[in-house]
């Protein structure tokens, strides 16, 4: 009898550890799923807010282009509107592109439904429809672009070619072989508001096949001399003025009494101009007499 109690109490005493140590077990579990709660809860709040700031950045850019557009399209309608001759010139081409690029869309974007036999709008045909105009629209930009600059260049040959006598502070790659920028200023040293960032790049126009050749004739130090440009800075557009020619010397090879060592030695074009009309030789521009001495 008194083994069978001490057995019954043994069992009891090992089913009330078992019991224990499952009652601490489902606690444990229990306090770390409310720890893992906290930790997702502050993780999807941490990424509530960064998804905020992104939405809030979006629009902001959105407005700015939304303003953008409005004001290029509202330039745009005032010179068509305004304008006879450029509604006669470009009104039929417009047309023509609208009406076939409207066919193109329908016959991507629309499919038949089998039901009716009507051709309805599908979503999938729709985002192909505008990938395929995406694609389109770059390849005529990559296409005409070459097309583009020769005809900007040509009319900027004729209307706005000019010269100036000024100070060099060397010259930057901006695409090798294709693209570089000349920095020039009209004093020494240099300031913001004296300075003009002009670029060098080919130009069937002026024979310039090798644009790096006029970056390199502006020395790596101040230096003086004759820049042939031709346009203007025009930033919305982003336009710089392009070199076409440029014989430039450093400042330290001129001669003391040389006119540009005073550091505002600067000739521009209009009085450039007005010296060839007059017939006079300005002081300090023949630079192969000045390094002659």
């Amino acid at each position: 009898m008194s083994d069978d109690f001490e057995q019954r109490a043994r069992e009891l005493e090992e089913k009330a550890e078992r019991m224990l140590a499952t009652a601490k077990a489902r606690k444990e579990a229990v306090d770390k799923a409310r720890s893992a709660g906290k930790n997702t809860f502050s993780d999807t709040l941490e990424t509530a807010r960064e998804f905020n700031q992104n939405v809030s950045w979006l629009r902001k850019v959105s407005a700015k282009l939304v303003r953008y557009y409005q004001a290029v399209a509202g330039v745009i309608q005032y010179i068509w509107l305004r304008s006879g001759p450029v509604r006669k010139l470009f009104g039929p081409t417009l047309r023509f592109i609208g009406r076939h690029y409207a066919r193109f869309f329908r016959w991507v974007a629309y499919k038949e439904n089998e039901k009716t036999g009507e051709r309805v709008l599908s979503k999938s045909r729709t985002a192909l429809a505008v990938l395929l105009t995406i694609v389109m629209l770059v390849a005529i930009w990559f296409g005409t672009r070459p097309v583009l600059i020769t005809l900007q260049q040509g009319v900027m040959a004729l209307i706005s070619q000019r010269e100036a006598y000024t100070y060099f502070h060397g010259s930057e790659t901006i695409e090798e072989g294709s693209l570089y920028t000349i920095k020039t200023t009209s004093r020494v040293p240099a300031t913001p508001e004296s300075t003009t960032h002009m670029q060098a790049q080919q130009d069937v126009f002026y024979w310039i096949w090798y644009p790096e050749d006029l970056a390199n004739a502006v020395p790596n130090e101040v230096a003086w001399g004759r820049v042939k440009y031709t346009g203007w800075r025009v930033k919305i557009l982003n336009w710089y003025p392009e070199v076409k020619d440029v014989e430039a010397i450093p400042l330290s090879e001129l001669p003391d009494d040389h006119p540009a060592k005073s550091g505002t030695y600067y000739i521009s074009d209009e009085e450039l101009a007005q010296a060839k009309r007059d017939g006079i030789s300005l002081p300090g521009t023949d630079l192969n007499k000045a390094l002659s001495r």
